[in-house]
């Protein structure tokens, strides 16, 4: 057994349900374990996100990579535990090639703030279409929204729809775009169990950006959705992703309440063009996964952090590790709390999931199923651009039907 398969088959690496393997890359390595990944005809990929390095990953190909079985998808999500859907849609991406083509050029669009505007009074229709622009509203994020357009619902005259266009983050470099689908009140509504108009938003969603419906009527991908949740569930609160070079997400969930069963009760995300690389896992796994990275550090691995961040964090990670309840609720903060500095720094934490197994990568056509169940018993995530251009993606929330 050579170096990588002896490293595959670790007992302490998780390997990523449905996905090829992925492991890091490093510079530094032994020239033996670059010459098997070589040999491997491992691609090399350089994981970088607004200004910071993350370092570099070697993608395994791994042809015989397929979804899991019902029984271990229902396994998976009963512990949070993500579950990627390779090729789910590529059969149909070469009959929606124009709409697709179509929804990428639309973030040209979307670029400017009077874009929004200028796209939905175009894409809802004009007389006796059920959607129309209905003005704008304030911005919720100023720093990064561009744009917030109200839209009138003639089925429910009094629903408060609408869809909002904003960047990804403030980074010069970073040219990522998102359009978002919502009701009510920002924020304070986005938790909101009001099924009409959850439906009512999946419709506008579909009006808008006619991609939608390429995830939404993929029969088997629902059927499967449905089996490992142990119940029927609807997707809603539509958001589009162009992800560029320097684009992506930091660590974070979908959670909204400590219980979250009857609510918001996963997310499913579709790659339609080009490549995001992903960190994804349990928040019980993040939290081992810490505790780990911690005993590491204390043996004296990687004594730069200590010297670059001071004590603070890296002591901070080491009392919480000693009261799983309270990690658990530190990493469910943004950005992880008083521990983002740390474990976003760059490479070291990033690195060391990709080796315990948390890395994938999305292609066109693949699809990640995040499942949720409250604050502490969710899905992790962090993304990165992995294509030299755009991207795009949808992304749902999914709620159980009433």
């Amino acid at each position: 057994m050579g170096l990588l398969d002896s490293f595959l088959a670790d007992p302490g690496r998780a390997p990523f349900a449905g996905a090829a393997p992925t492991v890091s890359w490093r510079e530094d390595d032994d020239p033996a374990w670059g010459q098997e990944l070589t040999g491997a005809g491992a691609e090399p990929l350089e994981l970088a996100r607004r200004g910071r390095s993350h370092g570099r990953v070697a993608l395994l190909a791994d042809p015989g990579a397929r979804r899991p079985r019902p029984s271990q998808a229902r396994h998976l999500w009963q512990r949070a535990r993500p579950i990627c859907l390779p090729g789910e849609l590529t059969p149909l991406l070469r009959d929606w090639r124009n709409e697709l083509h179509r929804a990428l050029l639309r973030a040209d669009e979307l670029a400017t703030g009077p874009g929004l505007a200028t796209f939905l009074e175009r894409a809802l229709g004009g007389r006796g279409a059920r959607f129309r622009p209905d003005g704008e509203l304030d911005r919720v994020d100023p720093e990064r929204d561009l744009a917030r357009i109200a839209a009138a619902d003639s089925q429910a005259p009094g629903r408060r729809l609408w869809a909002k266009s904003g960047r990804l983050s403030t980074f010069p470099a970073d040219r990522s775009l998102r359009l978002r689908f919502g009701f009510g009140e920002e924020v304070a509504d986005d938790d909101s169990r009001d099924e009409p108009s959850h439906r009512a938003l999946a419709a506008l969603a579909r009006t808008a950006c006619p991609e939608v419906a390429l995830v939404e009527g993929a029969r088997d991908l629902w059927g499967y959705v449905a089996e490992a949740a142990g119940a029927k569930l609807y997707p809603t609160g539509t958001i589009v992703y162009w992800n560029e070079p320097e684009g992506g997400a930091r660590l974070h969930h979908d959670a909204f309440r400590d219980d979250d069963t009857g609510g918001q009760r996963g997310v499913c995300y579709a790659q339609l063009a080009g490549s995001t690389f992903w960190l994804a896992l349990s928040s019980g796994d993040l939290a081992r996964r810490a505790i780990e990275f911690h005993d590491l550090l204390a043996a004296g691995e990687m004594p730069w952090l200590r010297e670059e961040l001071g004590d603070a964090p890296i002591d901070t990670l080491g009392e919480l590790s000693r009261d799983p309840g309270a990690l658990s609720r530190e990493l469910s903060r943004p950005d992880q709390g008083r521990l983002g500095p740390l474990l976003d720094r760059g490479p070291e934490f990033t690195l060391f999931l990709v080796d315990s197994g948390h890395g994938v990568l999305l292609g066109p056509g693949d699809v990640l199923l995040l499942p949720n169940h409250g604050l502490v018993r969710t899905a992790m995530h962090s993304v990165f651009c992995a294509s030299p251009g755009r991207t795009l993606a949808l992304s749902f929330g999914l709620r159980q039907a009433r």
